[in-house]
């Protein structure tokens, strides 16, 4: 592609990324949770094509009040903890606030807790000892990094304990 093409291209779609006012993504449904949902994944899709940390912060926030509506649907809930958890995680590594790495984790935990019987919840701890390195390589503090390995050594059981669970029938 010749250059000049590129920069126009990219430019336009550039343009095409800016993020319109939530209201307006919105559209009235601020209390449905799967409107919300794929508002929120809409804006994180834009933020992986445009690197706009509003679009990440506004899917945040989003998620966030999804996950607030859905507390009669686990399984939904489940997935948006983990995404919320995901995006807060990428996040931390724009800002670089605690915080954000800390809501990551308290994201990851919640899913990991809620999903003792799902078979999602190798991934779930992955991702818990994910954010919680991450914190170790930020604080030095040896809690974090054994936390973390907790959570690898539970995901890497799990497997072996459901098949042994199924050969027993």
């Amino acid at each position: 592609m010749p250059d000049g093409y590129s920069r126009v291209f990219s430019e336009r779609t550039h343009h095409s990324l800016s993020t319109p006012s939530l209201p307006d993504l919105l559209g009235g449904s601020e209390d449905d949770p799967h409107h919300l949902a794929t508002t929120a994944y809409n804006l994180l899709q834009q933020y992986n094509y445009g690197k706009n940390i509003d679009d990440l912060r506004n899917s945040i926030m989003l998620f966030r009040r999804t996950i607030q509506l859905s507390s009669e649907s686990p399984p939904d809930q489940l997935r948006w903890l983990d995404t919320v958890g995901d995006c807060l995680l990428r996040l931390f590594k724009r800002s670089g606030s605690a915080l954000d790495l800390d809501d990551s984790i308290n994201a990851y935990q919640r899913a990991a807790h809620l999903s003792q019987q799902d078979s999602a919840l190798p991934k779930r701890l992955g991702n818990l000892a994910l954010s919680l390195r991450t914190r170790f390589d930020r604080s030095h503090n040896p809690a974090d990094l054994d936390e973390a390995l907790n959570a690898h050594r539970r995901a890497v059981d799990l497997p072996l304990v459901v098949a042994a669970a199924f050969q027993g029938d």
